[in-house]
């Protein structure tokens, strides 16, 4: 029924609104396909002249719509397709980096497999990797890395993956990170910070004790003479003081 209402027209390339709504078409989040099965409905607006690459005024292709928000049946098809794995966006962003920083892990695999560049840096130097970990996706951390992806990449901000996820309090993130072997004592940011100083200063007390585990040094001094204790104790997180104190934190 849906493709009868195709007979006799073909789709031309267009552009300002009408560019848009068959851009969201093809994503499927245009109200003209409502049904479950998106991917039919994406094979017959793509048979009948729908253009895959077509990209609205901030660079968003129908790939990276379909990446971002999950529907892996048509970033399968789109693929299939020819559709531009590494196209950025305005902000330099690829499809890897929205289905990453959502956490759609099938969106990810297929991605990768692929070919696409598992590394790339938006106009904030974040890295897909940097976008899962920061956001407490753990299996789509652990497949980039898998794949390749760089453990130590920093953003604009010089905080690696394992600070932004310690930052955040993103436990099994922070767990993954350390036994794919990220540096635990690396300072960044402005001042000089480590994971367990920022883990502390935010009060994360069980992220705090799984650096601690893994041998993170208690005393390190970062920028303006920081400790993790000093921290800690700034923002009354009483229950990281008492766990850095028993762990040898000096005073």
């Amino acid at each position: 029924m849906f493709d009868r209402a195709f007979e006799g027209f073909s789709m031309p390339d267009m552009g300002g609104k009408e560019e848009w709504s068959v851009r969201l078409a093809l994503c499927d989040v245009d109200l003209a396909c409502p049904r479950e099965d998106h991917a039919q409905d994406l094979h017959l607006l793509v048979k009948h002249g729908a253009n895959i690459q077509v990209a609205d005024k901030m660079g968003n292709t129908p790939l990276m719509i379909a990446s971002r928000d999950g529907h892996h049946q048509c970033v399968r098809f789109l693929l299939s397709r020819g559709a531009l794995v590494d196209y950025r966006d305005l902000e330099d962003r690829t499809a890897l980096h929205g289905a990453a920083r959502k956490g759609h892990y099938k969106c990810v695999k297929l991605l990768l497999q692929a070919k696409a560049e598992v590394n790339p840096r938006d106009v904030n130097d974040s890295t897909p990797l940097w976008l899962a970990a920061s956001n407490g996706f753990a299996e789509v951390t652990e497949l980039l890395v898998q794949n390749g992806a760089d453990i130590e990449k920093r953003d604009a901000q010089d905080l690696t993956p394992l600070m932004a996820a310690a930052l955040r309090g993103h436990l099994e993130v922070v767990i993954a990170l350390l036994d794919y072997g990220a540096h635990y004592e690396t300072t960044g940011y402005i001042p000089a910070v480590t994971p367990l100083m920022l883990a502390a200063s935010a009060g994360y007390l069980d992220v705090v004790e799984v650096l601690l585990d893994q041998g993170a040094d208690v005393n390190v001094v970062g920028g303006r003479n920081n400790t993790a204790l000093r921290v800690a104790m700034n923002g009354g997180r009483d229950e990281i003081v008492a766990l850095l104190l028993e762990r040898g934190a000096v005073h």
